[in-house]
């Protein structure tokens, strides 16, 4: 499977912005009861192309609310999921959609071409249309994220320097 390449939106003043993944890569639903903090239970629409360790994003990308969690059993055919206890209460109608990562690596280099240092591994928050990382520590004259997937470890590829 081909993944998308990440891009640093902006790299200054020790702050590093990282562009979130596309999100309409996979299935999407939307929930048909309300649910609240803590629930594990989603109804859905149509739970078809969700899979058991799949990561969802709840709400839109941007949204206060929004928030990633993981499936925690295989559905079975219908309109139940099964996902480790949400944060926020959600109301009707509000998106559910599978996506490939919810962290970003950070590397640092001396060239472009160099070896790379991982800075720190974060997740990505989805709540903003970015996610920031304040570099506290060694700094580098290049640095480099890909994404991963906290549940598979996989990762993508690196962005340009």
């Amino acid at each position: 499977m081909s993944y998308q390449t990440p891009r640093l939106e902006r790299v200054r003043d020790n702050v590093i912005r990282i562009h979130h993944p596309d999100v309409l890569v996979g299935p999407v639903s939307q929930l048909t009861n309300p649910v609240s903090a803590s629930a594990t239970a989603l109804t859905v629409r149509n739970n078809e192309g969700f899979a058991d360790d799949d990561l969802i994003l709840i709400e839109d990308r941007g949204s206060s609310l929004a928030e990633v969690t993981d499936l925690t059993a295989a559905p079975s055919a219908g309109t139940s999921l099964t996902a480790t206890a949400i944060i926020f209460g959600h109301p009707i109608g509000t998106s559910v959609r599978k996506i490939l990562f919810d962290r970003a690596e950070i590397s640092g280099a001396a060239t472009p071409t160099g070896s790379k240092t991982v800075i720190a591994t974060i997740d990505l928050r989805f709540s903003n249309d970015a996610t920031d990382y304040i570099v506290s520590a060694t700094t580098y004259a290049y640095y480099f994220v890909r994404y991963n997937n906290s549940n598979t470890s996989a990762f993508g590829e690196y962005s340009d320097a």
